[in-house]
Formats: C-alpha cells, sequence, structure tokens
C-alpha cells in the first residue's frame, strides 16, 4: 500500500540509511512506482498542442495542462505525488507515461525524459521499493540479488489478481468512447490525420455497433443471473458462473470489427506516436475480446468465474470476473525455482506456530523459516477485554444491537483515539448512524469517505478520533502513541465462505482431500484476526 511504502522510504529506511553510513557502509534506496505515476513529457506537448481534440472541458484541462508544463521544467522525477496542484484523472490520463504507447529510443525526448531517469535511478540503488503487483507485472531492471516480500501474507491474493482478469461494461464504454466519443465528436478516431478512405464514417459505424452489443451484453448477463435489486449502499452483488455460455457472445465480433479497421489504419499513420497509438488501442480490442471468450468458455476447475454487480453513480456496473482459484504451481514455477533468493516476512504469517498453511497455498517446497516472538510485553502494554454476552453472530439483528450498545460504551472510557473494524459494510453504515447521533466532541471518521491515507492523516492529527473501516485499516497502517489507544474488532473475521472465489477455493480443496476448515479457514482468519490486533 502506498502507506507502507511511505513508511518504509520516510520513517524506517532513513534509519538504516544512517546506521550502515557510520559504519562506512554506503547505502542508497529508491522507491519506484508504475510507469503511469509518472509524467511522459511527450504526450504532455501532444495534450498542449492537440488539447481542443483531446479535452471535453477544454479551458479548465488546458490551465492544468500549462501548469504542469511549467512545473516539468524542474520536476526531479515528474511523479504525481510531487505535483504541487490537483491534476484531475481525465488530464492525467492523457499526460502520464502509457507503456502501449512509448517509443523508447525512438521518441524524439528520449534524452529529458522523467522516467528513463526514474529507472537510471532506480538501477543505480542498492534496494529498490515496489508494491507486490509491480513485481508480478515486470520492473524494468534487467536483474536483482534478492527479493524481500513484506506483508507477504497478502501474496496469493496479489498474484491471484494478477493472473486473473475483470471486464467490466464502464470498461468496455471508456474504451469505446476513447476509439470515438459519439456525444462530443472526439477521441483516436478524430486524431488520426490521413485515414483511409471512407474510414471515418465506417469506424463511426463500428464503434455505435459496438455499444449496442455491450449494452445488450451486459443486460443479458444481469437478466440470465437474476440481478433483480441493487443497493448502493451495500457493496457489490457477486454470482458464480458454473456453465459455459451463459449468454450468446456478441460483444466480441464488433470488437473484432473495429480492430480490423484500426488495423486498415496503422499503414496510414503520419507518425511513429500515431502509430504506437492506434496499435495500442488495437491490441485493447484484441486484449478484451480474448478475455469476453475466456470468461464465457468457463473453462477448468482451478479457475473461479463470477459476476458482480455494483452501485457508481446511477447506474449498475458490472463486472465479469476470473481468477485462480489456486497460485501455487506458477509461484513455485515462475518465483520460488528461480536462482535468486525470496524472502517472506510478515507479522503475521504463521498460525499455531506453524507457517503451513502459507507454504501450501504460495507453493513454498524448500524454506529455511525463522518465526520469532513479538517485542511487545502484552502483559504490561495491553488489556483485552471481551463483553460476556455477545448474542451468536448468526442471530442478526440482536448481535447488531449488543455490538452497537458495546461500542457506545468504550469512548467515556478511552481518551484516545479508536479505531472499529468491521468484517462487512452493512454492520459498519448502521453503527456509525448511531454513533454519530450519540456522541458528540469526538471526531467521528468512516471508511469511505475520503481517501484511505486522507482519512488516515486526519485521523492521526485528531488525537481522540473514532474510524469506523473494513478491510483496508486492518492491516499495513501504522498511528503511532495515543492517536490510537483501542482497536475494537467486532467480529472474528472468517472469510465469507459464499463469495464466488472463496467457495470455488473451498470445492478446489476439498477435491485434493484436504480439511478446508483446519488446513485453511480457520489459520486465514487468525492471520486477519492478528492483523487487526496489531494495529
Amino acid at each position: 500500500t502506498k502507506a507502507l511504502q511511505e513508511q518504509l522510504t520516510k520513517k524506517d529506511l532513513p534509519i538504516v540509511k544512517g546506521m550502515l553510513e557510520k559504519s562506512g557502509f554506503p547505502f542508497k534506496y529508491f522507491l519506484l512506482m508504475g510507469s503511469k505515476n509518472y509524467l511522459c513529457l511527450s504526450r504532455l506537448q501532444r495534450s498542449n498542442k492537440q488539447g481542443a481534440e483531446l479535452f471535453e472541458d477544454i479551458d479548465s484541462a488546458q490551465k492544468v495542462v500549462s501548469e504542469l508544463l511549467g512545473w516539468s521544467k524542474t520536476a526531479e522525477n515528474g511523479c504525481r505525488t510531487e505535483i504541487p496542484f490537483k491534476t484531475p484523472q481525465n488530464v492525467w490520463e492523457e499526460v502520464c507515461r502509457d507503456p502501449d504507447m512509448c517509443l523508447g529510443k525512438r521518441c524524439a525526448l528520449k534524452d529529458s525524459c522523467l522516467y528513463r531517469k526514474v529507472v537510471a535511478w532506480a538501477k543505480q540503488a542498492d534496494l529498490l521499493v515496489i508494491n507486490q503487483h509491480l513485481f508480478f507485472a515486470g520492473i524494468p531492471i534487467p536483474a536483482f540479488d534478492a527479493v524481500i516480500f513484506d506483508e507477504a501474507h497478502n501474496l496469493e491474493e496479489v498474484a491471484s489478481n494478477f493472473l486473473g482478469f475483470s471486464v467490466t461494461d464502464r470498461k468496455v464504454k471508456r474504451l469505446l468512447d476513447d476509439i470515438f466519443n459519439q456525444k462530443s465528436g472526439k477521441g483516436l478516431a478524430k486524431r488520426i490525420k490521413y485515414p483511409p478512405a471512407n474510414w471515418f464514417p465506417e469506424i463511426k459505424e463500428a464503434i455505435s455497433d459496438a455499444h449496442f452489443a455491450a449494452k445488450t451484453f451486459f443486460q443479458d448477463i444481469r437478466g440470465k443471473l437474476r440481478f433483480d435489486s441493487f443497493d448502493g449502499k451495500i457493496p457489490a452483488k457477486a454470482k458464480r458462473v458454473r456453465e459455459p455460455g451463459i449468454v450468446p457472445n456478441t460483444l466480441s465480433e464488433p470488437l473484432f470489427g473495429l480492430i480490423a479497421l484500426l488495423s486498415k489504419a496503422i499503414g496510414h499513420s503520419q507518425s511513429a506516436a500515431e502509430e504506437a497509438e492506434i496499435k495500442a488501442y488495437l491490441n485493447r480490442c484484441k486484449s478484451m475480446a480474448e478475455q469476453l471468450t475466456a470468461f464465457l468458455e468457463c473453462k477448468g476447475k482451478d479457475y473461479a468465474h463470477w459476476v458482480e454487480v455494483s452501485y457508481s453513480g446511477r447506474n449498475p456496473v458490472t463486472a465479469l470476473n476470473s481468477a485462480p482459484v489456486d497460485v501455487s504451481g506458477a509461484l513455485r514455477k515462475e518465483l520460488f525455482e528461480k536462482p535468486c533468493p525470496v524472502i517472506l516476512t510478515s507479522a503475521t504469517l504463521a498460525a499455531d506456530n506453524s507457517f503451513e498453511m502459507i507454504k501450501s497455498r504460495l507453493g513454498l517446497d524448500k524454506t529455511a523459516e525463522l518465526l520469532l516472538d513479538s517485542p511487545f510485553d502484552y502483559e504490561k502494554q495491553a488489556v483485552i477485554f471481551i463483553p460476556p454476552e455477545i448474542p451468536d453472530p448468526e442471530e442478526n439483528k440482536a448481535y447488531e444491537a449488543v455490538v452497537i450498545k458495546e461500542c457506545l460504551k468504550i469512548p467515556p472510557v478511552v481518551a484516545g483515539g479508536i479505531f472499529v473494524l468491521y468484517t462487512n459494510w452493512y454492520l459498519l453504515d448502521k453503527s456509525f448512524k448511531i454513533l454519530a447521533d450519540s456522541l458528540s466532541g469526538r471526531p467521528l471518521f468512516r471508511q469511505g469517505e475520503k481517501l484511505p491515507h486522507q482519512l488516515l492523516n486526519e485521523f492521526k492529527q485528531a488525537g481522540n478520533g473514532i474510524l469506523l473501516a473494513t478491510d483496508t485499516f486492518w492491516q499495513g497502517v501504522d498511528v503511532p502513541g495515543s492517536a490510537l489507544s483501542c482497536v475494537v474488532i467486532t467480529r472474528l473475521p472468517f472469510l465469507s465462505p459464499d463469495t464466488p472465489l472463496e467457495e470455488a477455493r473451498h470445492e478446489w480443496m476439498a477435491d485434493k482431500g484436504m480439511n478446508v476448515f483446519n488446513e485453511y479457514v480457520l489459520p486465514k482468519a487468525v492471520v486477519k484476526f492478528r492483523q487487526g490486533f496489531g494495529r
């Protein structure tokens, strides 16, 4: 997470650097982010020249582009987090580095390229800090001596997300609009200077056909799986897909029609940049068509396929998801069998003094292991309170009422900050309403109101705030001192067994003859519980 990257590079590693350099060992470290986090000077120049063709709100966008041009002249690395003014997402997407469109050594601005400068610094570092997803996606460093995965209890989920895919109706619409936006008349098709004869009317018609096909296709899927009602306050509803061909694949054909038209335009491009942009959109259409086909074919017991519907704004967002139920084979082959040493570290890798669960899930066969006690003196530094009369969580209403009642008792006796950690959004929202009406004089925060790092900073500054949160705040956040004096865990964090991916994992393990509860469900809950307690 960005919070953990910040903690490593601004707090932990400066201490290491100071200690090593006192002993005569020079030490360089560097934080490398995904390349889309960096400004591209070539795309910035294009946005300055072609703003009218790129942006709908041209005046406000052009103002930001002008500010970026000024800032870029003195920018050290072009990283978005360093920009001292607000850069809207729609502008950033047109000026950031896009690996699909990068010309590399053919770029006229290669000598002043900010990302090339960043990669050069990264190569000189003794230690490189990156997130786990970027490691799997591929870092621009040809070789390294060792890799350390911090918070390695998350490695299975990161690998599963990377090896799977998600196609949403919103993503399809965005891709089509980027090629040609029917409302604004802007897009790639309009920017191509000299397209083939009759090409522009053909691609306009192809885009219209694809939009209609996409709308019908996703409606058919929602209808087939009976997504009858939606509630925007409850996160996505998900339904597993077990059989191939739940609806006809009516969307791939229009996408292949677009691919054919974009292929025609490549030979008419007037510059390397224009050619790269056409190829990038062609490949995106191709990738989307392949993912749609793979989803509808629903192949393999070792993959889970599911449809998720959530509200974002007025309309439901429909996502088609696919992910492997087991990543051990891929990790064993692509990571652990390589000659490079791999170190997995986390405060919560073990359950019942054993690493067996994490080893089996990640494909670790031969390991050197070290399990250390906590440095904290819990008898002196912690008090645990377990209310004696909590009903069984299966008794939903009674359980919820008592949890909220007990939560109301805590702020009057705890002067410092309080985390209240939940395993579902429904109870979080219900609790927040009652706490907001009942408590005065204490800052109350709720996950989802702002970005996590903004919430965390405000919570720290408050000193006596109360933060209601789910997954994000169970792990990887550090609030020193009395600003976090109490952590409330409202329920043991067993993963919901009826989510499509977890259900598929349970079935896969049962087929292998495993005791799913003892070997997976319980150890996972222990790890999550200890993460929450660790706050």
